[in-house]
């Protein structure tokens, strides 16, 4: 399975803070959608949205099935 969307919440509590879509475009190639403004993204910094507080936290993560041959 690979990532191919991550929901974060950057805040410090669920009561207030800002929810951004990190999604990978099929070139392969990440977008941060920060409200209006897409933003390119290198597929190493996805992998660091494990923060928490100030920095943002992956609160949904979608996979989608990749296929294997038999």
């Amino acid at each position: 399975m690979i990532w191919y969307a991550v929901l974060t919440h950057k805040g410090r509590s669920a009561d207030s803070g800002h929810y951004v879509a990190w999604v990978k475009q099929e070139s392969g190639k990440w977008i941060e959608f920060d409200d209006d403004n897409p933003v390119p993204q290198r597929e190493e910094d996805i992998t660091k949205l494990s923060g928490g507080g100030d920095w943002h936290m992956a609160y949904i993560c979608m996979y989608k099935a990749r296929t294997v041959p038999m």
